[in-house]
C-alpha cells in the first residue's frame, strides 16, 4: 500500500502537469497569432500596409504574452498545487476565454493584412477588438481566482477598447490593430508600474492553501 506522503506527491505532480498543460495551450495559440498573418502576408503581394501589420501582429504577441505571464500567469503551476479544489475547477474556464480572445485576434490579423486599407467594417472591429477584450476577462478572472485580487487597471483599459470601438470603424484596418496594440501596451505598462509600487501586492502562492 503506498504511504499518504507518496500519494500526496503523486497528486501534487499530476497537478502540476496540468498547470503545465495550460500554460502550453496558450503557447500554442500565440503561435496561431503569428502563423495565421505569416501565411497570409506569404500568399498576398507585398505593400508597407500588410508589412506595418505583420510587425502589428508580432508587437501583439509578445504583449499578449506578457500580459498572461504577469504574476497569476507565472504562478499557475504552484497555485494548482497549493490550492488545487478552486483553481482547477475554474482555470479551464478562463483559460477557454484567454485562447478565444487569442484566435479571435489572429482570424482579426489575417482579414487586416488580406486587406490593410479602406474603412474596418463592424464585423471585422468585433473580431479585432472583441479579441483582447475576451482574452483580458479571462486572464482577469483568473487573477481573481488565484489571488482574489481585482486588477481595476485592466478592467479600465477594457473600458477604453469598448469605448474606442465604434470609432475605429472609420480608420483603415491597420490602424484599428495599432489602436489595440497601444491599449495592450498599456496595460503591460499598467502592470510593471502596479508591481513596481507594490499596488494591490499579490500573495505569496507558495504559502496558499487549499
Amino acid at each position: 500500500m503506498a504511504r499518504p506522503g507518496a500519494a500526496k506527491a503523486v497528486r501534487a505532480g499530476q497537478r502540476r502537469h496540468l498547470g503545465e498543460r495550460y500554460q502550453q495551450f496558450t503557447i500554442l495559440a500565440l503561435g496561431d497569432l503569428l502563423l495565421m498573418p505569416t501565411l497570409r502576408i506569404g500568399t498576398t503581394e507585398f505593400t508597407p500596409e500588410r508589412f506595418v501589420a505583420f510587425l502589428i501582429t508580432f508587437v501583439t504577441t509578445l504583449l499578449l504574452w506578457q500580459i498572461y505571464v504577469f504574476r497569476a500567469g507565472a504562478f499557475l503551476q504552484v497555485a494548482i498545487v497549493q490550492r488545487p479544489g478552486r483553481i482547477s475547477r475554474a482555470a479551464p474556464y478562463t483559460h477557454f476565454l484567454i485562447v478565444a480572445g487569442i484566435v479571435s485576434s489572429a482570424a482579426g490579423f489575417d482579414l487586416v493584412i488580406g486587406q490593410p486599407t479602406g474603412d474596418t467594417p463592424t464585423s471585422w472591429v468585433a473580431i479585432i477588438v472583441g479579441g483582447p477584450i475576451l482574452f483580458l476577462l479571462g486572464r482577469t478572472v483568473f487573477e481573481y481566482v488565484v489571488f482574489r485580487v481585482v486588477a481595476w487597471s485592466r478592467l479600465a483599459w477594457m473600458a477604453v477598447l469598448i469605448a474606442i470601438a465604434p470609432a475605429v470603424t472609420f480608420l483603415p484596418p491597420v490602424f484599428t490593430i495599432a489602436t489595440t496594440a497601444l491599449v495592450l501596451c498599456g496595460i503591460a505598462i499598467s502592470d510593471a508600474i502596479r508591481s513596481h509600487r507594490g499596488s494591490r501586492t499579490l500573495p505569496d502562492v507558495t504559502s496558499l492553501r487549499s
